[in-house]
């Protein structure tokens, strides 16, 4: 069976993105409302029954049928886990991640803001995230799933790895650019990457400062960067 249940855990203003997604494109889904505490697996597990999707109020879902691994692959597992570094796997790019940080890092962070979790798998509610997951069994998502601001896109990438980028948020079943509309800016790689176009669509019930916010953003990338996104994507998939 497919998961169809989301928990939405609230530390933002930007809660109406993520329902008005699910409503949108996930129409058979449903989904709870909860406020963050310390621990977000034990929010989650407070919350639910069955395995289920934890995302971060501000994250707009675009989940499809496939796009997650069933209940079925996850039943021996705690946890699917997405990552930070989103091109850490990109033999190329990861080694501007050291020199941006002026170090080495850990390319195993895990993002808190979206993961899957299997409630049958644990017997205490965690009151901490911290030091939680090294007993546990776990799932990687792909990275490019979660597709999320990066800290390479404030100066460390080039126009085209910022629009190849882009193309994969086209098929990327999650968008996460919490930082990046929180933070009230965005430049010029970011136009080519994250796209603002689509977010902007999902933007009734937000409070005026933000939806202005996205609508900025997105004026900034419709027109020639999210059509020349669009066409790319499907050159790609064709």
């Amino acid at each position: 069976m497919q998961i169809n249940n989301v928990v939405i855990y609230e530390e933002n203003d930007l809660t109406p993105l993520t329902v008005n997604s699910i409503k949108a494109n996930m129409p058979n889904w449903t989904y709870k409302v909860v406020p963050a505490e310390k621990s977000k697996v034990g929010v989650a597990l407070k919350n639910i029954s069955d395995t289920s999707l934890v995302v971060k109020s501000g994250v707009v879902l675009k989940v499809k049928e496939g796009d997650l691994p069933s209940k079925e692959r996850l039943k021996n597992y705690h946890m699917a886990l997405s990552r930070f570094f989103v091109f850490y796997n990109h033999d190329r790019l990861k080694g501007a991640y050291a020199n941006k940080l002026e170090g080495p890092i850990n390319p195993n962070i895990i993002d808190m803001s979206v993961f899957i979790i299997n409630p049958n798998m644990w017997t205490d509610i965690p009151e901490t995230d911290v030091g939680i997951f090294a007993d546990k069994k776990k799932l990687y998502m792909p990275r490019y799933m979660n597709h999320r601001n990066d800290i390479l896109m404030e100066e460390c990438l080039s126009a085209r790895d910022c629009n190849t980028y882009g193309i994969l948020a086209e098929s990327a079943c999650v968008l996460n650019y919490v930082g990046t509309i929180l933070r009230g800016s965005i430049n010029i790689s970011e136009r080519f990457a994250y796209p603002f176009d689509e977010v902007n669509k999902y933007t009734d019930g937000l409070n005026e400062k933000h939806k202005q916010t996205i609508l900025k953003f997105s004026n900034m990338t419709e027109g020639r960067y999210d059509k020349f996104r669009k066409a790319l994507y499907k050159i790609k998939v064709s």
